[in-house]
């Protein structure tokens, strides 16, 4: 009699965890975004400067991405959602900085200026599921406008009554 009891018990138990964990799919909504899986630093997905639609496809989700810069620029991470959710910025081996953003109000971008050059690590972690809008951008503060070159030398000068600008620009590499 004793051994049903607990067996049934357990069935029961089984069977609200399992209904609940599918409502909560449900709920956070979606269908993977083509991100996905990306739940740890370690399937963190590359991300460069764009604009990407993503969601969450259960509560609790985790999404990370990496995007690599160098030392001196200045990194932005802008996030747009309607509900509630956490971002940080890190590094190698720990948090920058963090934002909360509850209903989608408030500040909702965080601005860094890179101190090494490599990957930073983005995480944004679902409160409420749903959708997201993640918007990053990166600026060379030398004002480098021509993505993939670096400025060496610029140069300004009159020669014979005429204003020359001269710029000799070296291709990143990696």
């Amino acid at each position: 009699m004793r051994t049903r009891t607990i067996a049934i018990s357990i069935t029961i138990l089984a069977a609200i965890m399992m209904t609940e964990a599918f409502c909560m799919q449900v709920r956070a909504g979606l269908t993977p975004d083509p991100y996905e899986p990306n739940g740890s630093r370690a399937e963190a997905r590359a991300l460069t400067n764009g604009t990407y639609e993503l969601n969450f496809d259960h509560l609790g989700d985790i999404d990370y991405f990496n995007i690599s810069v160098e030392a001196g620029d200045t990194l932005t991470v802008q996030v747009s959602t309607v509900g509630n959710l956490t971002l940080d910025l890190m590094n190698e081996t720990s948090t920058i900085t963090t934002l909360n953003i509850v209903n989608g109000a408030g500040t909702n971008n965080i601005v860094h200026v890179a101190t090494y050059t490599g990957n930073h690590t983005i995480d944004v972690v679902s409160n409420s599921g749903g959708e997201y809008t993640l918007t990053i951008s990166t600026s060379d503060p030398t004002g480098n406008q021509i993505p993939g070159y670096e400025t060496i030398i610029m140069l300004l000068g009159v020669s014979a009554g005429v204003t020359f600008l001269s710029i000799l620009l070296k291709r990143k590499i990696g």
